[in-house]
């Protein structure tokens, strides 16, 4: 493989990690931002959005994984 080929093939890694670093982060502070400063709930209700965020992550890793496992083949 020459040198360009490995850039470009390592820089469409990058940009895809960075674009979903981007995203988390918004999601982060979205949640932070509207859910945390919320007196009126309770910490179990707090505790719970925080849960559900936990496995919608989850799930986005393993689909990720998924697809990424299908284009290598």
């Amino acid at each position: 493989m020459t040198r360009r080929e490995a850039l470009v093939i390592r820089g469409r890694r990058a940009i895809r990690l960075i674009a979903g670093s981007t995203m988390l982060l918004v999601v982060a502070g979205t949640l932070e931002g509207f859910v945390s400063p919320i007196p009126w709930w309770s910490l179990d209700e707090k505790l719970l959005v925080s849960a559900l965020t936990a496995v919608a992550l989850a799930l986005f890793i393993n689909l990720d994984r998924g697809r990424t496992a299908q284009a290598a083949v």
